[in-house]
């Protein structure tokens, strides 16, 4: 994919793209067995995902340039000066404390730029990740941000989700990964907004792009052995083969998911619960000692010394 092509070359090459999937797809229809076409579709999802990446990428930068013409245009007009902004680097700061999704250690993240090596699509950028304050870097071009949703979607009394602070971290020891809580908008400030989270019933400040519209709830089951399933994806009678299909991978998906959320959920609880022991012991040693100690000095002028009674 040559970075060089405009985003109107782009979009042309995206459209091709998904006529070739759609071609595909029709084909598997008739031979959904056929290991090439199955092949050659998870290629052309690849070659989507990553042409719609890099136009977003490019209309970022896009809007970068535009900000530089307009930042010297004002400079020409006098209306700011260079003495008052030296210090602000116009090629990086666009993208500093944004809030962006990362893949760690093969789980999905989220974490907040702190540093940009440069304005090149290779030049790196450094994440740390919320809660744990762990850091990474990853590519310039490979920038997930994650977008604000519009100030007319957060009016006070919206119901909308946000990433909490404290989530992710506790007395040194990290226990549960991000993820988005129902809240209240309360008013908006010159960062982002104040919040109330309706389970927890506490208040913060949270960035504009640490919240985002709550999405429809879809109805639940949950399975004999405890996942939890969507109804849309149960399988119906109507249900075509590649329909049957499709939702079978979903749900199979998410039990993954699940299941290694359970296990880190477990995780925490068994070390947790170790450490309560620890703590446990620890006070009970203490305790043990201090009457070993009592019975000594008694023993010592009662003429008892040497013997000890518990």
């Amino acid at each position: 994919m040559d970075e060089a092509e405009t985003i109107d070359d782009l979009k042309a090459n995206l459209d091709e793209y998904q006529k070739q999937l759609a071609t595909v797809e029709d084909s598997l229809k008739q031979d959904p067995e056929n290991q090439e076409l199955i092949s050659l579709k998870r290629d052309l999802n690849e070659v989507i995902i990553l042409t719609n990446d890099l136009i977003k990428y490019k209309q970022s930068n896009e809007g970068i340039v535009l900000f530089v013409k307009v930042f010297l245009e004002l400079l020409k007009q006098g209306v700011i000066h260079l003495e008052d902004i030296k210090d602000v680097d116009i090629t990086t700061s666009i993208f500093i404390g944004r809030t962006c999704v990362v893949l760690y250690n093969g789980k999905q993240k989220y974490g907040e730029v702190v540093q940009v090596m440069g304005d090149q699509p290779n030049d790196l950028t450094v994440i740390e990740l919320l809660g744990s304050r762990e850091k990474c870097s990853l590519c310039l071009k490979d920038l997930r941000l994650l977008e604000p949703p519009l100030p007319a979607q957060c009016k006070p009394g919206s119901l909308v989700q946000a990433l909490y602070g404290e989530d992710g971290y506790e007395d040194g020891y990290i226990y549960l990964f991000r993820r988005w809580y129902d809240c209240i908008i309360n008013r908006q400030t010159e960062k982002g907004y104040i919040v109330t989270y309706k389970d927890y019933n506490t208040s913060e400040e949270v960035q504009r792009d640490r919240v985002k519209t709550k999405i429809k709830e879809v109805k639940e089951i949950v399975t004999p052995a405890g996942y939890v399933i969507p109804e849309n994806l149960i399988i119906k009678k109507t249900d075509n083969e590649k329909e049957k299909l499709r939702k079978r991978k979903l749900v199979q998906t998410l039990k993954k998911q699940q299941k290694s959320q359970k296990e880190d959920e477990e995780s925490y609880k068994r070390a947790s619960n170790w450490r309560k022991f620890q703590k446990k012991v620890t006070n009970f040693e203490i305790l043990i000692h201090i009457l070993v100690w009592n019975q000594k000095q008694t023993g010592i002028y009662d003429g008892k010394e040497g013997r000890v009674d518990i």
